[in-house]
């Protein structure tokens, strides 16, 4: 470490900027490549059997990605929305994206068109377009489906852009409220949220923090090195996310915050120690090489841990945990090496280099006292301090218990948000904006058992009659409903539709009319495969579970169709089982972070009594704010469940520069006592943990403003985490400390 001191401090400090510089210009192209996408597809490997079984569903009867635009108001049956609804199918069959447009107007019989707006209502609230889901049983909304074409996540965005816009005018124009629901219009929303993160309140964080900073450090030099640092870090790490091809969503979103305040933390240990060398009389080469010689082992011991912390989450997550855990541990690689080179170059060109070695800080000196206190207090009353620890831990485990996980992403956005709003709205007028898709039967099947058949129709029948009873269902849609309107379209039909005695007939009068089209969305050319669409309302999994299992169940029991096989699949289902095992690998992530953490203690204290001691101040904040939220009611989403990671590897920062400079303490002053030792490491430690603490607390506390429930939630909870860091690193460990005694010598490797 003394000789990359030496190095630093030396002339190669201006070959360290100027390739810092070049690498810094091939990383902005990449990051203005950097994309965002929340679709589910992107949460699921390529060989998941669940994703395959999907892809084979999209193959087979086309995608099931839809936006629904509806009409909300009086005279919806008038001339008025008859103009409405033409206009819209003109205008967004016209979009680019856009694959199909399904207009309830066309699965009406003939003639309809001449009939009364009463009857019009009618028959479109009782036949094929009410099992679309594209009228209520009221005639209260009329709905538009329309199918969005494969393209990149860009091009969907801007085809559901361009919706948008078109649901805005008709409002104006008409009058009528318009609704913009579905999927698609879902990952809009949490597109923007997830950039929104990076967009708005990551600045917002970055703003807090250079505040507070320029009133610790009071100097411009050290204020604009660790910026210009921690923004080297940021573009090179979401530049070659860029250049790679690595997307933003919800779980990657944090990745730029989080790379932010570990690296402002790191700046802030060394630029701390380099400025108290400058007070001391130590020039800018002195201070810098003295600085890196000092703080260069924990740096490096700190960059280690918190790699294996996020790293665990590439081998133990999958989809965008997995992506968080690679590109967060690249980052962690990135801002240790330009700790020990970028940083210190900085320090020595930057402008300002030739000023005088200054005052004393008032800010260090009282921290400093305050740190000693604390630290004499603790290790007087270690025990103490120890017996409290454990039982405000043993409350926080009882918490643990009442742990809530939320599942539904429309609860992610705020209740006033629009798209949460016209969920809420339609499903009062029971249109379900999510579908559950049920494939019946198998590839290969026999003439007795294919759908496109007499019995085979009547099977169907049967299950759809029996799904509309399912409770949570407000509609269902099948290959019997194709043939019912079948039947109406060849006896042109506009009294009540004839009894379904003869389907297959119907499904043969649909030769050469509009309905073969819709008829292949729900049934296989060669008739061994259909498909049963349930519109339902988007919910958690719990909900979606309950929908399921009854209707599976119904389904299964209907006459016919006990050994038929039944796959259920759909995007809707893919989003919410994504949500539930995101969490649950988040979770064997954390414990294969904590496992990597604790090998690494191992390795640096050379005891495994002292390794369980050192993890102590770090798991410690994770049961206090993981307590917190159980007994609070704060659930478990894909943000907060990661609040964990963020933790520990800033606990871990702490813990590794006082183990370090306790060890050196002790091997300098033999005499010394356990307590005294504490005090000093306290004394020179402690400016830099309370202004790390306060720093981050108040970036992440920026987060807690945000509309959207992950973001505030993960950004509140971060902030209440980095007082429980702060109150382990210059209070619980201190106790430690001394409760181990001489036998806690830590061993540098540079020392061996």
């Amino acid at each position: 470490m003394n000789a990359v001191a030496t190095r630093t401090a030396g002339a190669r400090g201006t070959g360290w900027l100027v390739g810092a510089l070049l690498l810094g210009a091939v990383a902005v192209p990449g990051l203005l490549r950097v994309q965002t996408d929340n679709s589910a597809e992107v949460f699921y490997p390529q060989a998941s059997p669940t994703l395959a079984t999907y892809h084979r569903f999209v193959e087979t009867f086309g995608s099931d990605r839809l936006v629904r635009i509806t009409l909300v108001g009086e005279d919806l049956w008038e001339t008025a929305g008859q103009e409405a609804l033409e206009r819209l199918v003109i205008a967004s069959r016209a979009v680019p994206g856009v694959s199909r447009v399904v207009d309830p107007r066309d699965l009406l019989p003939p003639r309809s068109g001449s009939v009364s707006s009463r009857r019009l209502r009618d028959l479109t609230t009782k036949g094929l377009a009410r099992h679309l889901g594209l009228a209520d049983d009221e005639g209260a909304t009329r709905s538009l489906a329309i199918e969005l074409a494969p393209g990149s996540p860009g091009e969907r965005r801007q085809t559901v852009d361009s919706l948008a816009e078109l649901g805005n005018a008709e409002h104006e124009r008409s009058g009528f409220t318009v609704h913009l629901t579905g999927l698609p219009i879902l990952d809009r929303a949490l597109d923007r949220s997830s950039r929104e993160i990076v967009a708005v309140y990551f600045p917002l964080l970055a703003l807090c923090a250079v505040c507070l900073l320029w009133l610790a450090l009071r100097r411009l030099r050290e204020v604009v090195a660790a910026l210009l640092y921690v923004g080297f870090c940021l573009l090179l790490t979401l530049g070659g996310m860029g250049w790679l091809g690595v997307r933003l969503n919800l779980v990657v979103a944090v990745l730029p915050p989080v790379l932010f305040v570990i690296a402002m933390a790191t700046a802030v240990h060394l630029l701390i120690r380099f400025r108290l060398l400058r007070e001391r009389g130590a020039s800018v080469d002195q201070a810098v090489g003295e600085a890196i010689a000092d703080k260069g082992w924990p740096i490096v011991w700190t960059g280690v841990t918190t790699f294996v912390g996020f790293a665990s989450l590439a081998l133990g997550g999958r989809g965008p945990v997995r992506t968080l855990g690679m590109t967060t541990g690249a980052g962690i690689i990135v801002l240790t090496l330009a700790a020990l080179t970028v940083l210190p170059a900085l320090l020595r060109r930057l402008p300002g280099s030739g000023e005088g070695p200054g005052e004393c800080n008032p800010f260090d000196l009282r921290l400093g006292r305050l740190g000693k206190k604390l630290a004499a207090w603790s290790a007087r009353r270690c025990r103490i301090v120890l017996a409290v620890a454990h039982l405000l831990g043993v409350l926080a485990l009882v918490g643990c218990f009442y742990l809530q996980v939320d599942s539904n992403a429309l609860h992610y956005l705020a209740p006033d948000h629009p798209v949460r709003r016209s969920t809420v709205a339609l499903e009062e007028h029971e249109v379900g904006s999510g579908s559950v898709e049920l494939v019946l039967g198998s590839a290969n099947c026999s003439e007795a058992e294919r759908f496109d058949r007499q019995a085979g129709l009547e099977i169907l029948a049967s299950a759809e009659s029996l799904l509309r009873n399912a409770s949570g269902v407000f509609a269902v849609a099948g290959p019997v409903d194709i043939a019912v309107a079948g039947q109406a379209a060849v006896a042109n039909e506009l009294g009540p539709l004839a009894p379904r005695v003869d389907l297959e007939t119907g499904l043969a009068a649909l030769v050469g009319a509009k309905g073969p089209e819709l008829l292949g969305r729900f049934l296989s050319p060669d008739g061994c495969t259909a498909r049963i669409s349930l519109l339902v309302g988007l919910g958690s999994v719990r909900t979606l579970d309950r929908v399921l299992v009854e209707a599976t169940r119904l389904a299964s029991g209907s006459t016919g169709l006990a050994r038929t096989p039944l796959e259920v699949t759909g995007e809707y289902p893919l989003l919410l089982s994504t949500q539930r095992s995101l969490i649950r690998t988040l979770a064997v992530s954390s414990l294969l972070s904590l496992l990597g953490i604790l090998l690494l203690f191992l390795a640096l204290t050379r005891s495994f009594r002292i390794a369980v001691l050192a993890m102590a101040p770090n798991v410690w904040p994770v049961v206090m704010v993981f307590g917190v939220m159980g007994w609070v009611g704060i659930p478990l989403d894909i943000a907060t469940v990661m609040v964990a990671a963020v933790i520990l590897g800033l606990a871990v920062d702490d813990t590794v520069h006082t183990l370090v400079a306790y060890r050196r303490h002790r091997r300098q002053k033999p005499e010394a006592t356990a307590g005294t030792a504490v005090e000093a490491v306290m004394e020179r430690g402690a400016p830099a943990y309370v202004l790390t603490s306060v720093l981050l607390a108040a970036g992440f506390g920026v987060c807690g403003l945000s509309d959207f429930g992950p973001t505030a939630r993960f950004g509140s909870l971060a902030a209440l985490a980095m007082g429980f860091v702060l109150i382990g690193a210059i209070v619980l460990l201190p106790a430690l400390l001394v409760a181990g005694g001489s036998s806690l010598l830590v061993k540098e490797p540079d020392e061996e």
